[in-house]
């Protein structure tokens, strides 16, 4: 009686751990190469641009030191546990941190890679003559016949003329090539790579500015003017790049300041600052005075820089007497505002006498006092 054996299994020659199987494998070049791509892909360029949109969000949340630094000083005193660990992530240096920057130097090197290749290959293309027509119609995917009267000389003509009128890119006509040849659908990459063109210019501007420029403030009260200067500004905050000797010699005088609230409007939108318009003289050195109108977002011009108008408050005149009624003090001083009401808050420091007299004081301009209920 014949016996029956089961099947052998055959083990497969190759290794069953296969982190062990041979094979090209990617060397320090190779995934550099491979990183590189990655990169420079327009899928990480659109990554990195909304990494950098939510990364300037905490800009807007929180207040930063190159544009009110007064602010972030009454944030740390009212949140003296929080403000210390903001301060570690720089969270009040938001546009200046090295994870903003980190992010920003990707994205650029990200478009730079994604844009020069491109524009090459692009030029390239627009440079070169369209492809001559195939011997074989009949296998591109879209085919159409017709028959027209006309010697083939004339047909050709008439053909190209049309592809011309409409925009199409035409091959040299030869004299054996009874064809004519033609393209368009660059215009699309064209904008393409304009949009991102004009995106990377942006951001080097950014850059360029944060790096070179500089940024000062300085309280000026109506008719009063000022000469710039290194020491003259309340806070000045210099580029990495920049230096004190690219603020330019110019005097600016506040000559009117028009305000101009809601009178109109019920709740929380009356006494909302509706208009800010003002007059100023701007002198620079070797030209004659000249006045200029401003606004917001409307700066005066000096130069090559510009003077913006960040705010606006009160300067009530203080007189100081002594006990015989002698003035020590008649000065108009700058109280910086503290709410949407102009509730504003004052330092004077009255020096006619010894010793010395400090005052800190509160400006209410919108009290009204009732002669029943009073306050």
């Amino acid at each position: 009686m014949p016996r029956t054996q089961a099947p052998q299994r055959i083990e497969p020659a190759y290794p069953k751990d296969r982190t062990t199987m041979g094979g090209p494998r990617l060397g320090p070049l190779g995934w550099a190469r491979w990183g590189w791509r990655q990169l420079t892909s327009m899928r990480t360029a659109i990554l990195l641009l909304l990494l950098l949109a939510v990364a300037a969000i905490p800009g807007s949340l929180f207040p930063q030191r190159s544009v009110d630094p007064v602010r972030v000083r009454a944030f740390v005193e009212d949140n003296p546990g929080l403000a210390p660990w903001l301060d570690r992530l720089f969270l009040f240096d938001v546009f200046s941190s090295p994870w903003f920057a980190s992010i920003y130097l990707l994205l650029m090197v990200s478009l730079v890679g994604c844009i020069v290749p491109r524009t090459v290959q692009h030029a390239r293309a627009l440079r070169s003559r369209p492809p001559r027509a195939p011997r074989r119609l009949g296998r591109l995917p879209a085919v159409a016949e017709a028959t027209v009267p006309g010697a083939p000389e004339a047909v050709l003509a008439a053909a190209r003329d049309v592809l011309a009128a409409r925009g199409y890119r035409l091959s040299r006509a030869e004299a054996d090539d009874r064809s004519v040849t033609g393209e368009k659908g660059y215009l699309k990459e064209t904008g393409n790579l304009l949009f991102h063109l004009a995106m990377l210019g942006v951001i080097v501007a950014f850059a360029a500015g944060h790096l070179l420029g500089w940024r000062g403030e300085i309280i000026i009260k109506e008719g009063q003017s000022w000469t710039a200067g290194p020491a003259s500004f309340d806070t000045l905050n210099l580029g990495p790049l920049a230096s004190t000797d690219d603020i330019p010699t110019f005097t600016v005088q506040l000559d009117r300041l028009d305000v101009a609230f809601e009178t109109q409007a019920e709740g929380a939108q009356f006494g909302q600052p509706r208009r800010f318009d003002g007059l100023a003289t701007v002198d620079i050195p070797g030209r004659d005075p000249e006045q200029q109108q401003f606004a917001v977002n409307h700066p005066v011009s000096v130069g090559g820089d510009s003077i913006f108008l960040l705010g606006n408050g009160y300067a009530p005149v203080v007189t100081v007497r002594d006990p015989d009624g002698q003035v020590l003090y008649s000065e108009a001083v700058t109280f910086l505002p503290q709410d949407n009401n102009y509730a504003s808050e004052g330092a004077i420091k009255v020096t006619g006498r010894d010793p010395g007299l400090g005052l800190v004081g509160g400006f209410l301009p919108t009290l009204r006092l009732d002669p029943e209920l009073g306050m």
